[in-house]
């Protein structure tokens, strides 16, 4: 017997009179699989088919004996008539799971169909873009039954924060099917973890850039141009080249820092079976935390938020850091001492540096990056002088 795979199979409960035994012409009642070529089978072990169905309403009803009298027959042939005749020209809408193209993976998304029942929201499934057309367009080569099926189109990503972005357009999807989770169950369906080219190592070699806070110690070369500080949402840490326990960047084959990032940051996937259901279930367990925090005084710091996700993301325990880090007291909330943002500074006997230009601004990000590492410049707003790191400009004593 020919195998279906489970998700090419929709079960459900039969109606009286609506099945026979395709062998003997025997009426059958109790639970069917319907394929998605439009076949029937007793049962509802997808691994072990039962027997083979036909619908009755393609026999001679009349000449079964159950339930069919003379006078249903004359009913159905007067006044039925125009139903019926066209009834018989409907189709059955095929499940189809449609896979992405290169074009698509390389456009990050691609347009998904399906369509439902309008008398049951459980059957909901994929169709592709021919069928769904064949419904919704003006000029169908297939006839669906209208009243019957209602259709629906999506955008799905490829690329990204899959999980998410799907997690927000079946919600939205929702509104209109109900049960569309049970057609796209997983999130990060067709996602494909980007893969390094060996050649990314070799692409760059910049000399002479270094650390706000380490100016020894270069920066490795092969790393982009476009490698510096990030923020909460992008950064190293929950990039999906990370190796967290060796600060390694699997694209570039270099050391980095957790907090850096570079244009070639694509967000880690929370798992890569991620459901809706079970996404729906962490969202609504975080802001059960949240609002326990609060409820508690206790405000998540953005070292806390950022550490927290990051070991969330890697399966490890939350409740490993500690308490004072995760959270501040919001009564007790101050900002941290000038000892901290103190760098450590290097003497270079016998040189003393040239300060290269004079500028006037309210704020050193303002500034316009540095010609050369080391270059040293005078801000007459805040009569401070600035030293060009790289990647920064940092605040020195002359």
């Amino acid at each position: 017997m020919t195998y279906y795979p489970k998700q090419s199979i929709f079960f459900r409960q039969s109606a009286v009179g609506e099945f026979l035994f395709k062998t003997n012409k025997s009426p059958y009642e109790g639970p069917i699989m319907e394929t998605s070529t439009g076949k029937y089978y007793a049962g509802e072990d997808y691994m072990d088919m039962g027997s083979e169905l036909i619908k009755a309403t393609t026999l001679d009803m009349g000449s079964l004996g159950f339930g069919y009298s003379s006078d249903v027959h004359i009913y159905n042939s007067n006044l039925k008539v125009p139903i019926f005749a066209k009834r018989k020209l409907y189709k059955s809408p095929t499940p189809t799971k449609i896979q992405p193209t290169e074009e698509d993976y390389e456009r990050g998304y691609y347009t998904r169909y399906y369509m439902v029942k309008t008398n049951n929201d459980a059957h909901v499934f994929e169709v592709s873009e021919k069928t769904y057309d064949n419904l919704t367009g003006p000029k169908p080569k297939e006839k669906y039954d209208e009243n019957l099926y209602k259709a629906g189109a999506f955008l799905w990503a490829l690329k990204g924060n899959v999980s998410s972005i799907n997690f927000l357009t079946l919600e939205e999807e929702a509104l209109m099917t109900p049960q569309i989770n049970i057609a796209f169950p997983l999130l990060t369906e067709f996602f494909k973890p980007p893969k390094p080219k060996k050649s990314d190592s070799y692409k760059y070699d910049i000399q002479g850039r270094f650390y706000p806070d380490d100016d020894i110690n270069e920066i490795p070369n092969n790393l982009p141009p476009t490698y510096n500080k990030g923020n909460y949402d992008i950064n190293c840490s929950n990039c999906i080249f990370f190796h967290a326990s060796k600060n390694h960047c699997k694209k570039w084959n270099a050391n980095v820092r957790g907090a850096y990032k570079c244009k070639s940051w694509q967000i880690v996937q929370r798992r890569v079976d991620a459901s809706y259901e079970e996404y729906l279930k962490e969202i609504n367990e975080e802001k059960e935390e949240n609002l326990r925090a609060k409820r508690e005084g206790k405000t998540p710091t953005e070292l806390g938020k950022a550490l927290a996700e990051a070991l969330q993301i890697r399966g490890e325990d939350v409740e490993e850091i500690e308490e004072g880090i995760l959270y501040e007291e919001q009564s007790k909330s101050q900002p941290p001492s000038k000892s901290f943002y103190k760098r450590k500074t290097h003497s270079r006997k016998g040189k003393k540096p040239n300060i290269t230009k004079e500028v006037n601004t309210n704020s050193k990000h303002t500034l316009l990056n540095g010609t050369y590492v080391g270059e040293i410049i005078l801000n007459q707003f805040d009569k401070k002088y600035y030293k060009w790191s790289g990647i920064e400009w940092m605040s020195v004593n002359v």
